[in-house]
């Protein structure tokens, strides 16, 4: 079973594919913007002459042009390929991503503890969502404002994690994406469907004058 695992919600351009979830090949770069550009050229190399069995896709939150760039991607190869196509949100991959680091960077008897991903959410907010210790979403996405959170997590983690952090003192477990090289954790949970998960309304407005 191959299965391609595409994220393009984050200013992080991420591609990879594994074979019975073992790494096989990947892309992952910081590129800010470019990533229609990028992207399809990536996954032909990440690929080569592989078709895969399933597709996964970040649907967001994050950058608006980019979730719709890789839902878009995501679906042309699936119907091209005739293959079944999975959803998985940013605050899944961070959190299972942060989960990892925990599990060999901090004492044992630190584990149990929640873990909030904090992501940048524009215009001064933060995407919020915490975590168990099993990945179990314990509540909804938020997009909140510095003064609106408020949290025991046992750690926090993402890449506004720094900024709003409290005088609670929560770990800070610093990473890298999110990073489709890291997605196997998550893939029981890959069931979000395919419509983008923006949270917030878009930036642009109707002129209906």
């Amino acid at each position: 079973m191959h299965d391609l695992v595409i994220d393009t919600s984050t200013a992080t351009c991420s591609t990879a594919l594994f074979k019975d979830d073992i790494l096989l090949d990947y892309y992952h770069k910081y590129i800010g913007r470019g990533h229609a550009e990028i992207l399809i050229p990536e996954i032909k190399k990440v690929i080569g002459d592989t078709i895969p069995d399933q597709i996964y896709v970040n649907i967001g939150p994050g950058s608006f042009t980019g979730i719709r760039i890789g839902i878009s991607a995501a679906r042309a190869l699936a119907l091209a390929w005739d293959i079944p196509c999975f959803g998985y949100s940013t605050m899944q991959l961070v959190a299972s991503m942060a989960k990892n680091k925990i599990g060999t960077d901090i004492s044992n008897d630190e584990r149990q503890g929640a873990i909030d991903v904090i992501m940048n959410g524009g215009h001064g907010e933060f995407y919020v969502q915490s975590f168990n210790n099993t990945l179990t979403m314990l509540n909804q996405i938020k997009s909140l404002s510095p003064d609106d959170y408020d949290s025991t997590a046992s750690y926090q983690t993402g890449d506004k994690a720094s900024a709003i952090a409290t005088e609670k003192q929560s770990i800070i477990i610093e990473v890298d994406g999110p990073d489709t090289r890291q997605f196997i954790p998550i893939k029981p949970l890959a069931n979000l469907g395919l419509a983008p998960l923006y949270v917030r309304a878009p930036d642009a407005k109707v002129n209906n004058s």
